[in-house]
């Protein structure tokens, strides 16, 4: 099938939001590996480039405990010993799979869930008013005073790019908000991409791209083409970008790669997907099966944003369910996931 134990490279997965500290790099996070208690295994094509993304490659006990089987269209299905399986699209040959092993849920995790189980039931608002008090929620985190925040506008896109001290000016990390593709923005993630920037070491650009229902698919695609071109332009090595994304951002990480692909440009070195909503078609079986367990989202909340989303167009489209695409070709993928989410 194209791999073997040579392919495997365990990446031992961080809890991300409680372990991005000034003293972690996000290459110990992302690319090397920290916090032991979880594991993800990643069959990476042969030739890519270890040396730069330093993962540790250490598979000892994972072939063991896993099963690979192709599917249609090139799927591939990863089971592992511990119940825990997905289904990705992959490469041809060689190809990239993603399993990861089962994780119990930390403290913190259940701090957050009792909290948010707490809040009371919000008020029904409009669409402008539900962004405002995003915004206006997230206006109230501090902001690190060594971090700077310069508005851009890069291939006709406004963004911002977020520099920690020291970080390379040769890299940038894109980065695209969540909000189901209908609500979001720089101000909102400003904190998160500020953490960002300080622990992988490079400015981020983060990515205020179009919303629906104003601009339905493939408006978002179009905007990170745009942006990734741009940065093209002014003289970034392809091979020192990468793209990552949360929920509706990490299903725009992957369309975005598509269609790079697809255009026939040079691909950045990889992507990361956070939760990423992959799906307008709401068909997998955790929009059921963990509708009870997810705090923050409702299939009938997704629901209304991909009709904003897709605005009468077809729901399978690659560019808007990513899940549909044929992601041959593509460059390496890290994707994270809860086991009580519905996405």
């Amino acid at each position: 099938m194209g791999a073997n134990v040579r392919d495997l490279v365990v990446v031992e997965r961080a809890r991300l939001l409680q372990n991005l500290r000034a003293d972690r790099n996000l290459a110990d996070i992302v690319q090397r590996g920290a916090e032991p208690q979880v594991v993800n295994a990643l069959i990476v094509p042969a030739e890519a480039p270890r040396d730069q993304l330093r993962m540790r490659a250490d598979a000892r006990g994972v072939a063991a405990q896993s099963r690979v089987t192709h599917g249609h269209r090139g799927r591939i299905r990863v089971e592992s010993g511990h119940k825990t399986s997905f289904v990705h699209p992959a490469p041809a040959d060689p190809f990239l799979a993603l399993t990861c092993r089962r994780m119990s849920s930390s403290a913190d995790s259940h701090r957050l869930r009792a909290a948010f189980a707490a809040e009371p039931t919000a008020p029904v608002q409009t669409l402008a008013e539900d962004r405002a008090a995003w915004e206006a929620e997230a206006a109230l985190v501090p902001l690190p005073a060594d971090v700077t925040f310069v508005p851009q506008v890069a291939g006709g896109v406004p963004c911002e790019l977020v520099s920690a001290p020291q970080t390379d000016p040769s890299a940038r990390l894109v980065y695209f908000h969540g909000g189901g593709f209908v609500s979001g923005s720089c101000v909102t993630h400003r904190d998160f991409a500020a953490r960002m920037s300080r622990a992988c070491g490079a400015p981020v650009v983060l990515v205020d791209y179009r919303l629906a229902p104003e601009h339905p698919s493939p408006a978002a695609t179009d905007d990170a083409v745009a942006v990734y071109r741009s940065l093209l332009a002014d003289g970034i090595d392809p091979g020192r970008i990468a793209f990552a994304g949360d929920s509706a951002g990490g299903g725009l990480t992957a369309s975005a790669l598509v269609a790079l692909r697809d255009l026939s440009e040079p691909l950045p070195a990889a992507g990361v997907l956070l939760s990423g909503w992959l799906d307008m078609t709401l068909s997998g079986e955790s929009f059921a099966a963990r509708s009870d367990a997810d705090l923050l989202l409702t299939r009938a909340g997704l629901a209304d944003a991909a009709v904003a989303y897709v605005a009468g167009g077809d729901p399978r489209d690659p560019l808007a369910s990513p899940l549909f695409a044929d992601l041959r070709g593509l460059p390496p993928l890290l994707i994270h996931v809860g086991d009580e989410e519905i996405l």
